[in-house]
């Protein structure tokens, strides 16, 4: 299947800007509500972004990463929890080239269906008549509110230990529709209110094999080279959120260094006249820069690797995981400056600064752009083996 054109890419990333005037019209909503509107939902998926990484051939868009990558972020900074919801949700549209291919049609095939769940193993699976015995409860759970679908990754056992295989545990992602999940409201957070992480349980619910699948490291039917990039890609699109929370805040801190004028013995002089807040501004905008273009420059040399068919290799892994983590950092020191170069303005409810505050600090505790990822990342650069065999 032949990947998108240059002038697909520009239309598929000019639907996405066009939510901003409904993103920024619900923002309030999404906080209240702690979870997207329905008629955001309802937008993103007429515009078929919750498809991006869905196969062609069954009837998604099957974009490119970089594509991918400039439409989550895009999003993002017109709200960190519409960015995240809409990348987890579209994210989980690459599993489509590892599912059976009738199922993946009868889950992936409609632009409404939206698959929602966790990769973190706290499920338990046990063989039974073609299928498996699921029981299970797993956090993180984003965008299930308005999920078709829900995933739960799964160690399966036998008997009453986990079963291993070459040292490992072996392990399923188990796909249930909606109805079979229960969803437990616990998700009551300082940032990204409007994702809808809320925890969820299956309770003894069967799933069939064809429904039982092991993303990333097991061979996709599919043939694009979007199912042939590895793990750490997956992981990598976490830092894409905050790329775009940390273009929100500096261009919010801007607009506010227009108007502000800060209290201060001598002549009123406005924010952005002041040397302090000109700096601040520099510094912030230099991390953010930085941050993305390491970060867009590891993925493409990744894409373009899968792209003639290579797999890549552990140092490409190790950059892109490098470049993720060091991506939501700096991030995260980018927004700071904003917001405290914004002073007491920036602690309303109003301003967009402490918002982009309280997102980018719940984004960058996520376990994919934790600090402890880059050991890995320094015992490849030693010429050593990394210790996690999903790395």
């Amino acid at each position: 299947m032949s990947a998108p054109t240059m002038t697909d890419q520009a239309s598929i990333l000019e639907r996405a800007r066009k939510l901003r005037p409904l993103i920024e019209s619900v923002r309030d909503e999404m906080e209240a509500q702690r979870r997207m509107p329905r008629q955001l939902v309802q937008a993103m998926c007429e515009a078929r972004l919750f498809q991006l990484l869905v196969p062609k051939s069954l009837g998604g868009l099957e974009v490119d990463a970089m594509t991918f990558a400039r439409v989550i972020e895009e999003v993002s900074a017109m709200d960190g929890s519409a960015g995240w919801t809409l990348m987890i949700g579209s994210a989980a549209g690459v599993f489509a080239g590892f599912v059976p291919e009738n199922m993946a049609k009868e889950v992936f095939g409609r632009a409404d269906s939206i698959v929602a769940g966790a990769l973190a193993p706290t499920g338990r699976a046990r063989e039974k008549d073609g299928g498996y015995r699921v029981d299970g409860r797993w956090s993180f759970g984003s965008g299930i509110h308005h999920a078709s679908w829900v995933g739960g990754n799964c160690l399966i056992f036998g008997g009453d230990a986990p079963r291993i295989e070459n040292g490992l545990p072996v392990m399923r992602i188990m796909l249930v529709p909606a109805n079979d999940v229960e969803i437990h409201d616990v998700w009551h957070v300082s940032g990204l209110r409007g994702t809808g992480s809320e925890d969820f349980s299956i309770r003894d619910v069967f799933v069939p094999d064809e429904r039982a699948f092991l993303p990333f490291l097991s061979q996709p039917w599919c043939e694009g080279p979007l199912y042939k990039l590895p793990l750490s890609w997956f992981l990598s699109t976490i830092a894409l959120v905050p790329l775009g929370i940390a273009r929100a805040a500096i261009d919010a801190l801007v607009e506010l260094a227009t108007t502000k004028v800060p209290m201060r013995f001598g002549a009123p002089q406005p924010l952005r006249e002041r040397a302090g807040a000109q700096t601040a501004v520099a510094r912030a905008e230099a991390r953010l820069s930085s941050g993305r273009a390491f970060y867009l420059d590891a993925l493409e040399d990744m894409w373009e690797t899968v792209k003639k068919g290579r797999e890549p290799s552990l140092q490409q892994r190790a950059r892109l995981r490098l470049a993720t983590c060091n991506a939501a950092a700096l991030c995260a020191q980018s927004v700071d400056l904003a917001y405290s170069t914004g002073g007491g303005s920036s602690i309303y409810d109003r301003s967009l600064l402490q918002r982009c505050f309280r997102d980018v600090h719940a984004a960058t505790q996520h376990v994919a752009v934790a600090p402890d990822g880059l050991e890995d990342v320094g015992r490849v650069l030693f010429g050593l083996q990394p210790t996690s065999p999903f790395f």
